[in-house]
């Protein structure tokens, strides 16, 4: 346990000892292998408490437990991690869009990674077909494809102190040893603790609150509509006219609703750039007649959009920032606050 303890706390600082730069012709060049080389050792002790103590002691009790809580899955999951260090280098992700750059240090600028599981598609064939449990198989893809690889870390972590709190490394003063591990730069909310909230928990409770707060901004001018394969609307995207100019949003439908709904004003954008210099009278405005959202009494739905074309911010990004505000509640709230413009 002290092992896992002080790994985990070496995975965390191993995410400012990468060699990611910043590329002239390529960006970002993100690389995590000193993390994948700690993550090795950390998981390799949470297999022998996860194996050679818990599963030993308790056997089908501990198998059961494992199977139906998710801190078990997340446990399970790095199993199959384990069975393929070897390949561990090319299961995580550095993901580039996330790197937290600090510059003013004694080394100039220093780039931190905050990398993820791959999804199980993209794992190597050895990785796919590795002779590992079904279930440790199943949990990767239910509980650690996808997640920050420091959280799976600390989650693990969390279900041995869950399942015996006397494995448990402490110092003089009750506190778990080398936590809460030390806050090295960021922009919001991160778990440093296991007995801390999950980002993701974190994230759904600032999603909630901003689902029944209306907008900041004056009001909002939809100007295209992004839709999926299927022809599905998935978000409306335009600008928040605010006092001191503008900022973009993409919106899902459904709050558009709701917006509307609790009184907040969206209108049409009917001509590209308008929102900023006009109050937006006279403009079609977006009402809601039997919960269905319509303008001068068409559903909103059949009414056409500005389309898209090569000007600058093009469907692309549209797209880009629409992801991007889904996957993170902190982007999500910004906009929805339409704060700092």
């Amino acid at each position: 346990m002290r092992a896992l303890q002080r790994q985990v706390a070496d995975v965390w600082l191993a995410t400012i000892e990468t060699d990611t730069s910043l590329c002239q012709c390529h960006g970002m060049v993100a690389e995590a292998e000193v993390v994948a080389i700690s993550t090795a050792f950390a998981i390799t002790a949470a297999r022998v408490l996860d194996l050679e103590v818990l599963q030993r002691e308790h056997r089908a009790a501990y198998l059961d437990a494992k199977g139906s809580e998710r801190l078990g899955q997340v446990t399970d999951g790095l199993v199959l991690i384990r069975n393929a260090e070897i390949h561990l280098p090319m299961i995580l992700d550095p993901d580039s869009d996330r790197v937290l750059s600090l510059y003013g240090t004694e080394k100039g600028q220093l780039f931190r990674v905050i990398p993820r599981w791959k999804p199980y598609a993209e794992l190597p064939l050895e990785v796919q077909n590795a002779k590992t449990p079904q279930r440790c198989h199943d949990a990767y893809k239910a509980a650690v494809e996808g997640e920050s690889v420091i959280e799976t870390l600390l989650d693990t972590l969390a279900w041995f102190l869950a399942c015996d709190p006397s494995l448990a490394r402490r110092t003089a003063a009750g506190e778990l040893e080398y936590f809460p591990l030390p806050e090295l730069w960021q922009h919001d909310y991160e778990r440093r603790h296991p007995e801390w909230k999950r980002r993701a928990e974190v994230e759904a409770e600032l999603r909630e609150v901003a689902a029944t707060r209306t907008p900041g901004g004056q009001f909002r001018a939809i100007r295209h509509r992004l839709i999926d394969g299927d022809g599905t609307t998935i978000a409306y995207c335009g600008f928040t006219r605010t006092r001191s100019g503008g900022c973009a949003f993409s919106e899902f439908p459904d709050q558009v609703t709701r917006d509307v709904r609790a009184g907040y004003t969206y209108y049409l954008e009917t001509e590209k750039g308008t929102y900023l210099t006009a109050d937006a009278n006279g403009a079609p405005r977006v009402a809601l007649h039997d919960d269905v959202l319509t303008v001068n009494g068409r559903p909103l739905m059949d009414v056409t959009l500005c389309p898209f074309d090569d000007e600058d911010p093009g469907e692309s990004i549209w797209r880009s920032r629409f992801g991007l505000v889904s996957h993170d509640a902190f982007k999500y709230v910004e906009q929805r606050n339409a704060s700092g413009r």
